[in-house]
């Protein structure tokens, strides 16, 4: 991060912002952690109400709210993934002023809708959407569209799951070792991911790690027996399907389609995210707690909610 933007996102200077503009116009600041989810909350947000704060990444987002618990700012609002917190038994924020994409008030991890907003957006009608219009899914899928896309979005939770479960298991051994046997460098690829099928090769991935560890192979050994009891522990949910993998997923899969050489995640989320109607926000559970705040501060946060 240069210089710049490390002051623009540091903590104090956030909140200071916030509190000017707050004393100003009356508006209110929501914090996110990065790029995509700036763009995604630009669009469904009100301008006159609410303005948009990017920091970066989760751990700024959470110093954030901390300030502003510190200074009593209550006109902040910080806006984070779930990620793996509640499968790896990180203690989650319980707070008004800060929201979680995909978690509602009390839930445990059996009741979470998503891992992420990006996995918020497979889950919700916008992949229909997407399909049908940008990549001409009612001719890749003819008249079983409906039945097909279902289909689809089955087989992407269970790849990612297969996936994310050593994501989170690697979470966990670096919580207790303060060491990461996998890294940051794991992306999805053909020696385990089969783009036709939208099929994980775990014994394949298995293979993968254990010849890439950067921790030696015990410690690579306790990550795959944990991963293996998460895919046991929570084969039915979407805890462990990440957005990045999903979309990753979703692009290789859609390149072997199309016959194209290669088609980007990124290029993915930007779709997902222009289909994502306002209708479809409420429905999630950020939708229902933007509502909810906008509420308890008498002015509408997102758009046409009250």
């Amino acid at each position: 991060m240069s210089s710049l933007r490390g002051y623009q996102c540091n903590p104090a200077r956030v909140v200071q912002k916030a509190k000017m503009i707050f004393s100003a116009s009356g508006r209110h600041t929501f914090v996110v952690e990065g790029d995509t989810d700036f763009r995604l909350y630009r669009q469904w947000l009100v301008d006159d109400n609410a303005c948009l704060e990017n920091v970066n990444n989760k751990s700024q987002v959470k110093d954030v709210w901390k300030e502003a618990k510190r200074r009593g700012l209550h006109s902040i609002h910080c806006l984070a993934d779930l990620d793996y917190d509640l499968v790896v038994n990180n203690m989650p924020i319980l707070d008004a002023q800060f929201v979680y994409v995909s978690m509602r008030d009390g839930e445990t991890s059996s009741d979470v809708e998503c891992n992420d907003l990006e996995s918020v957006l497979i889950r919700s009608h916008a992949l229909s959407k997407v399909m049908a219009q940008k990549y001409r899914g009612s001719d890749l899928y003819g008249d079983e569209f409906t039945s097909r896309v279902s289909d689809l979005r089955e087989r992407l939770r269970i790849a990612s799951r297969n996936v994310g479960a050593f994501r989170a298991a690697d979470q966990k051994y670096w919580r207790l070792h303060n060491r990461s046997p996998i890294g940051d460098n794991f992306n999805i690829e053909d020696t385990f991911f089969n783009a036709e099928k939208l099929d994980v090769d775990v014994s394949k991935l298995t293979q993968v790690l254990r010849r890439s560890s950067r921790q030696g192979i015990n410690a690579m050994d306790e990550v795959i027996e944990t991963a293996e009891k998460y895919i046991r522990d929570f084969s039915d949910g979407w805890q462990l399907s990440r957005g990045h993998d999903l979309t990753s997923m979703l692009a290789q899969h859609l390149a072997h389609l199309l016959n194209r050489r290669v088609i980007s995640s990124r290029d993915v989320e930007e779709d997902l995210r222009m289909a994502c109607e306002l209708e479809m926000v409420k429905e999630t559970q950020f939708g229902a707690k933007l509502m909810k705040i906008g509420e308890a501060a008498g002015k509408p946060f997102l758009k046409a909610s009250f």
